[in-house]
C-alpha cells in the first residue's frame, strides 16, 4: 500500500515536472516579435495603407459602395479565396466584410491584419451616405482612427 501511494505521488511529481520544463521551453524558444507583427502605427499594414494614393482610397469607397447599392455581400471574403473580387485584387488585405449589418450600419471594412486580439482595418464610414470617409483604424478595445480620405458629395 505504502508502494503504491508514493509511486503515486513520484507519478503527479513528474508529470507536474514535465510541464513545467515544457512550459520553460516554449517561453525560452519563442520568437521575439518584430513590429511587422503588431497592429499600430508601427507596422508595416499601416505603412502600406497610408501609401495609398487618393484616387485608390476613393476607389476602394466606390467599390464598397457598389457592393453595398446591389446587395453584393463579402461575408468575410479572405484574400486567399478563389472568388475574391477583382474590383479589390490589388490590395494587401487579408478580409473583406461587408454583410447586411455592416451596410445598414453604413460601413465596410478590409482587414489589412489580425494581431492576437486586435486588427488594423481600412474602414469606410458614410458608405451610402453624403459625406463617405475612408479611415485607417487600429487597436483592441480603444480603437484609433485616422481619415485617409473623405468627400462632400452634393
Amino acid at each position: 500500500m505504502e508502494y503504491n501511494s508514493i509511486g503515486r505521488f513520484l507519478e503527479k511529481w513528474l508529470e507536474l515536472f514535465g510541464g513545467i520544463v515544457s512550459a520553460f521551453i516554449l517561453i525560452c524558444c519563442w520568437p521575439v516579435s518584430s513590429p511587422d507583427e503588431f497592429c499600430d502605427n508601427k507596422s508595416k499594414q499601416y505603412k502600406y495603407a497610408r501609401s495609398l494614393p487618393q484616387q485608390r482610397l476613393e476607389k476602394i469607397y466606390t467599390d464598397f459602395k457598389s457592393f453595398a447599392e446591389h446587395k453584393r455581400y463579402l461575408k468575410r471574403t479572405l484574400k486567399r479565396n478563389h472568388d475574391n473580387p477583382k474590383e479589390f485584387s490589388d490590395l494587401k488585405y487579408t478580409r473583406l466584410i461587408l454583410d447586411k449589418y455592416t451596410i445598414k450600419n453604413d460601413y465596410a471594412i478590409m482587414r489589412l491584419s489580425f494581431c492576437m486580439d486586435q486588427s488594423i482595418d481600412i474602414e469606410v464610414h458614410g458608405l451610402l451616405s453624403k459625406h463617405p470617409q475612408v479611415k485607417i483604424v487600429w487597436g483592441e478595445l480603444d480603437r484609433i482612427e485616422e481619415i485617409l480620405w473623405e468627400k462632400t458629395i452634393d
